[in-house]
């Protein structure tokens, strides 16, 4: 709806935000949570008419490996919720959502089952991949096996916090993955990042990459040959959260699609020119290997 357009135009526009600095405590998502894990869910899944309500319940009550981040000042569920009077007051919160202060969760959604929530992934995502290309078709096929083999890895932040919160996310997210028993754990897991473009911009690197090249050509002593040095190439799609570009990188199979801005964004000058996500596809192994790199960039 229009307020949780506006809640996802605040958190996704500024690509240059100040990061903010805050205490904050990872635990197991509790009932309280829902309001916060749906409105970070509301900023991945934006303009889809996915059943939110129902995969942050699924996250809450039946999905494994599930993590929340939240403010140091917020204890969650205390010890003495056990109390009539305490359980009042968590039903209260429960309603109000406004309460929430998540600003971040992870979890691991198995795409095989028969769960309402788990099958609408599966089928949002199986729309997203129709008739496009190779690597939507490898993603199609994947997601019809029956046997659980891959499972929807989700690790969503407020983007204007620290990298290296994220980085914990998914150290932690993976570690827990690790530790599953084999028959529970899936084979395959597949994520999905936003993305943006900026035309003009990348239209500008391109012309001065294309001018480096030719100044490296102009300067190698057999210029027939061609054996200078290709800079790097520049992305199409940029990410919003710094980390996401690795695992991007290190995924067996990827797909795009384009989602239209808000009413908000069209309205900004500032905005990006294009809206996307990212469908990745990655092994247990591929993102242990970005979260490596990640982490030796970081050091």
């Amino acid at each position: 709806d229009e307020d949780e357009d506006d809640n996802d135009l605040q958190m996704e526009a500024d690509d240059d935000m100040e990061e903010v600095m805050c205490d904050v405590l990872a635990r197991e998502p509790v009932d309280v949570d829902f309001g916060g894990i749906k409105l970070l869910l509301n900023q991945l899944f934006r303009g889809t008419s996915l059943n939110l309500g129902a995969v942050a319940d699924n996250i809450i009550e039946k999905a494994f490996c599930s993590t929340v981040i939240e403010s140091g000042g917020n204890n969650g569920d205390s010890d003495n919720d056990g109390e009539e009077g305490k359980r009042e007051e968590k039903e209260e919160k429960v309603k109000n959502e406004e309460l929430a202060n998540i600003f971040g969760v992870s979890s691991v959604i198995p795409l095989g089952s028969k769960e309402d929530a788990q099958k609408e992934l599966n089928s949002f995502l199986k729309k997203k991949l129709s008739g496009k290309g190779d690597s939507a078709k490898a993603i199609s096929t994947l997601l019809d096996k029956k046997n659980q083999s891959a499972a929807f890895c989700i690790c969503e932040r407020m983007v204007n916090l620290p990298i290296q919160l994220g980085v914990a996310m998914f150290d932690t997210l993976l570690s827990e993955l690790d530790a599953l028993e084999k028959e529970d754990k899936p084979r395959f897991l597949v994520m999905l990042f936003k993305g943006f473009q900026y035309s003009a911009f990348q239209n500008k690197k391109q012309q001065e990459g294309e001018k480096k090249r030719k100044k490296k050509k102009s300067k190698s002593k057999h210029p027939k040959e061609e054996s200078y040095v290709h800079e790097e190439e520049v992305p199409s799609i940029s990410y919003y959260g710094f980390e996401d570009q690795f695992f991007v990188n290190q995924a067996k199979h990827v797909h795009h699609f384009e989602i239209p801005k808000t009413d908000g964004q069209k309205q900004d000058s500032t905005q990006p020119d294009k809206m996307f996500r990212t469908i990745a596809v990655l092994t247990i192994p591929g993102a242990h290997s970005a979260l490596n790199e990640l982490k030796q960039l970081l050091e």
